[in-house]
């Protein structure tokens, strides 16, 4: 056994995860993501949501691509480049990579990636989009009854100012469009709304000692099973809002590019400055 295998059956063992080998399917769909950081530093990750054959049958597992910094600088520079599509590109994999729940782990020594096109992009491009846009935001409670204090109508009136708020998310992208871009509180029929666009969900995972994508997967298995349909659905954007961060800290928010999804954490999901960073709603 090599020592890039004995150390990956080694950290199996350790954090209690299904073993590591090598994947069954050829690729896997490429999600990057865009972090707001307190200390501004521009910050992008990236992760693959894995075929059934590599994930034990689930057809939703998103794992992190696990990387060295030069293999991380790589794959930001395709993306930056355009050659990286988030939720479109495909990360094409040989047997010398290793899956895991984990994560698709790339040997240290491989200095390029084979990406490929994939298929049509289901993403959301907001920004070329007008007309109303119903939104909902999620407001999560962990296995151990960590959540924000703010009531669910409290919430509601800072994203979309149900309740007179004159400064929320709503009220500058209605400004920013010139009344072109509506945000709604939801509105879309949906019977599991504690307030208008907000619904509450209690997962089975702490935020402390879970990686966020451990957590914002957590969370939408919760959602779709609560709602009955898989997301986005009739949703333009869907808002995580978590109680705070334990692990893999140091972002306000983040969001997947091209996507429908954006988590916040603390009481950054209020502020309106995070709410309206540029990179959430491409």
């Amino acid at each position: 056994m090599s020592f890039l295998a004995l150390g990956l059956v080694i950290l199996s063992a350790a954090h209690g995860t299904v073993a590591f080998e090598a994947p069954k399917s050829n690729e896997c769909t490429i999600v990057v993501q865009e972090s707001l950081r307190f200390d501004n530093v521009h910050d992008v990750s990236f992760e693959c949501i894995l075929d059934p054959r590599d994930a034990g049958g689930d057809e939703n597992m998103i794992v992190p691509i696990r990387v060295s910094d030069a293999q991380k600088l790589v794959l930001q520079t395709k993306f930056e480049n355009g050659e990286l599509l988030s939720q479109s590109s495909t990360l094409m994999l040989d047997q010398e990579m290793q899956i895991s729940n984990e994560g698709v782990f790339i040997p240290v020594t491989m200095d390029n990636f084979d990406i490929g096109k994939g298929g049509s992009n289901n993403g959301r491009n907001l920004s070329i989009t007008e007309g109303d846009k119903p939104f909902l935001v999620v407001k999560v409670t962990d296995s151990q009854g960590r959540k924000r204090n703010e009531s669910t109508d409290q919430i509601s009136d800072d994203i979309f100012g149900t309740d007179g708020d004159q400064m929320t998310l709503k009220s500058q992208m209605n400004d920013c469009s010139f009344g072109k871009f509506k945000i709604t509180a939801g509105g879309v029929g949906n019977e599991h709304e504690a307030s208008p666009g907000v619904i509450e969900v209690t997962i089975d995972k702490s935020l402390v000692g879970n990686s966020r994508s451990a957590i914002r997967q957590a969370v939408t298995i919760k959602v779709q099973s609560l709602l009955g349909h898989s997301l986005p659905g009739p949703y333009a954007h869907v808002m995580y809002v978590l109680e705070g961060c334990y692990t893999d800290c140091g972002w306000a928010a983040y969001a997947i590019v091209n996507s429908w999804l954006s988590v916040y954490q603390g009481q950054y999901y209020k502020m309106v400055g995070v709410q309206m960073h540029g990179k959430f709603f491409q």
